[in-house]
């Protein structure tokens, strides 16, 4: 089995339920804190974002794109940036950065 297949194998079994502009996914979240956020956005982007923000990793085949919505537990995030996770030249993840 590839690593990717686990890495989706491993989301399917164990990812958080939620939906993107209204199309089910799954995923892992967890606070972005200002040491997290400075690995993603430089100072001045950061100062624009909405706290509490969110960090959510997804399966690489997830239909998410900059400025889509993402709701969970009720609450509406907006997508600011996507990180591609690489392993060699095949992303096997996204990061989304939610604010």
């Amino acid at each position: 089995m590839k690593f990717k297949e686990r890495v989706d194998k491993t989301f399917n079994k164990y990812g958080e339920d939620f939906t993107v502009n209204g199309t089910a996914a799954k995923g892992f979240f967890q606070i972005m804190d200002h040491n997290r956020m400075l690995t993603y956005f430089d100072t001045v982007e950061s100062s624009y974002i909405t706290k509490p923000g969110l960090i959510v990793l997804v399966p690489a085949d997830t239909p998410a794109q900059a400025a889509n919505t993402i709701a969970r537990d009720g609450r509406t995030y907006t997508v600011a940036k996507i990180v591609p996770q690489r392993i060699q030249n095949t992303v096997v993840m996204k990061t989304l950065l939610l604010t």
